[in-house]
């Protein structure tokens, strides 16, 4: 014989009880106890499910941890390594003033994109003026001139095809510093500084503190 169990209802619903018939009384009550044991099924699987996923992060979080510390160390050795090179060609090849002296305050040299910016807007007006000729840092059989300058481009013309084009300066300098600071704030291979031969000529012969040696631009503390 299956147990029996009493069932306490609220006044305000013993109308509704009694309204239901008494043969789907019982299949009421079993719907509604398999319903919410689905539910406390589900709500633990979610339980299950989101505890497992943070067993997984946890997990991953650690490896990552991990990887850190080594990147940080790799970093330590990396930057030595620069400041072993950069001493050796400033004092032992005398090729060059390559960045400061203090290694602490190494990063970076180019300071601020203002500054940088300032120079190079004044240095074409002056070009404008004069008319002096922008050799190519790529191609010796390429030269250009600075024919206009204004807020936000500075007009060139490049001299063996005639055609004049606009380097929007006001947002390719301040990219070109973030570039010199993140490559190590002094050296950065041609073509990487700006993707354009004939902007990136303009901004090496422009800035007094820019050359080139060889595949590199170098960024010169004392000036050019």
């Amino acid at each position: 014989m299956a147990p029996k169990r009493n069932i306490y209802i609220k006044n305000e619903y013993i109308d509704e009880w009694d309204n239901i018939p008494s043969g789907k009384r019982s299949k009421l009550i079993q719907r509604l106890l398999h319903e919410h044991k689905m539910q406390v099924k589900q709500d633990t699987d979610e339980v299950w499910k989101h505890l497992s996923l943070i067993e997984e992060l946890v997990s991953e979080l650690m490896i990552v941890l991990e990887k850190s510390d080594e990147l940080e160390l790799r970093r330590e050795d990396i930057f030595e390594d620069i400041c072993e090179y950069r001493d050796y060609l400033n004092k032992d090849l005398g090729f060059g003033n390559f960045g400061p002296k203090d290694d602490d305050s190494f990063y970076p040299v180019v300071h601020h994109s203002e500054n940088f910016s300032k120079v190079i807007i004044s240095n074409a007006k002056k070009y404008t003026k004069s008319g002096k000729i922008i050799p190519s840092i790529t191609s010796d059989n390429l030269s250009y001139k600075v024919i206009d300058v204004d807020e936000m481009n500075i007009t060139i013309q490049n001299l063996d095809s005639n055609r004049v084009f606009d380097f929007p300066h006001f947002t390719h300098l301040d990219k070109a510093v973030k570039k010199f600071n993140d490559a190590s704030g002094w050296i950065i291979r041609v073509g990487r500084l700006i993707p354009t031969s004939a902007w990136e000529s303009l901004v090496v012969e422009l800035h007094p503190n820019l050359r080139v040696e060889r595949d590199w631009i170098i960024y010169h503390k004392k000036g050019v």
